[in-house]
């Protein structure tokens, strides 16, 4: 068995591709991304075919001329520019193409006529699912949502002519059932975390941190956590938001902002370990998610876990084990189970260890490629 991975940027593809290579079952990583990047996560260059030119191209458009309108058409643009170059780069030898979701239909449509099983790996839920729940958000808080169609129709393409989807929680699959597919085409397998990267450090000071990290946004959830955090007016507490903030947001944070708001800015991936390890608990209040990284880099910090039945969480958290489930928009429920935490610091290290236990022992990446290479041998 060989297995393509055609990935447009890293996702966790990289990781991926690793735990195949350690197999012997790698044919080929076609990405944007540069060769030494790839090589970083341990991926030989034989197996590593990179499309730098799309990349370079879409940074340039993004930090020169992104005030332009059309801008989802651009981007359909460069998602199709990467799908039609890997059709003449991928290897025809291989059993299994997986494809990232958005950026391989081309690709699927020419292997069609071959004996390749085709995957769409998609990171989140249904784009039908996604699109519906958004505007229903935007529309709560009186704003605008722009809907990216070309898009959406692009995906739901791709998850007609694959034979599997391939997604990383039960609330992503039930999403993709919703819409009508059946059980049987989907492939359902949590993410794993580099333990290496993240893990336990001592914390220098006493004051209650809470970290959110992620894109602060309105899919995110933020606005509730602010406003959780807000009325709660915890004395000696700190809400730590590490992240880009949206032009969306800057209102909520404006009206929620306090002295014990933190906006940290963006950090590396390598720098996340320090700025998780600065709190005492995580939380992450998403309106959708297919499973975020995120949490599982913070449970393996030690970090008990605030989130909402939306973020995946459910596959890897067990509610009041690791930490909370919560659901979407319950700032009483937030505020409840933030007090909680507050209070009890025996119950926060428990929750905490319990967390970095879960993942070391079910929810490392070779754990994850372990039941994906399973999956694709059963195909």
């Amino acid at each position: 068995m060989k297995v393509t991975i055609s990935v447009k940027g890293r996702f966790h593809a990289f990781f991926l591709a690793h735990e195949l290579q350690k197999a012997g079952i790698l044919a080929q990583l076609v990405t944007s991304y540069p060769v030494f990047q790839a090589r970083e996560y341990g991926i030989e260059k034989s197996f590593v075919c990179s499309l730098l030119l799309n990349e370079c191209i879409e940074r340039a458009y993004r930090h020169y001329f992104s005030f332009l309108p059309q801008r989802q058409k651009m981007n359909s643009f460069f998602h199709t520019f990467f799908d039609k170059r890997v059709r003449s780069k991928i290897k025809q030898d291989s059993d299994i193409f997986v494809g990232f979701s958005s950026s391989c239909l081309h690709t699927i449509r020419s292997l069609q006529s071959k004996a390749t099983k085709i995957i769409v790996e998609n990171g989140s839920t249904h784009a039908v699912f996604q699109e519906e729940i958004l505007e229903e958000e935007y529309a709560l808080h009186g704003l605008c949502y722009v809907s990216d169609a070309m898009m959406i129709e692009k995906k739901c393409q791709e998850y007609t002519l694959a034979d599997y989807i391939s997604v990383p929680s039960r609330f992503a699959e039930n999403s993709f059932l919703r819409q009508g597919l059946s059980a049987k085409k989907i492939i359902r397998v949590p993410y794993g975390v580099d333990t290496q990267k993240f893990y336990s450090l001592p914390k220098f000071d006493s004051q209650f941190r809470i970290i959110f990290c992620g894109n602060v946004n309105m899919r995110k959830g933020i606005i509730y956590l602010l406003k959780a955090f807000y009325e709660l007016k915890l004395p000696r507490a700190e809400l730590y938001i590490i992240g880009p903030v949206s032009i969306e947001v800057h209102m909520f944070i404006k009206k929620y902002q306090t002295h014990n708001i933190v906006l940290a800015g963006s950090f590396r991936e390598n720098k996340l370990v320090h700025e998780y390890t600065k709190g005492d608990v995580f939380c992450l209040p998403s309106i959708e998610e297919g499973l975020a990284l995120v949490l599982l880099q913070a449970m393996a910090c030690g970090l008990p876990v605030i989130c909402t039945t939306h973020t995946g969480g459910s596959d890897i958290i067990c509610d009041e084990q690791e930490g909370f489930v919560l659901p979407i928009r319950d700032v009483d429920a937030l505020k409840e189970k933030i007090v909680l935490l507050y209070e009890d610091k025996v119950l926060r290290r428990d929750m905490g260890q319990q967390a970095q236990k879960t993942i070391l022992e079910k929810f490392t990446w070779a754990h994850y490629g372990e039941k994906m290479i399973a999956a694709y041998r059963a195909l």
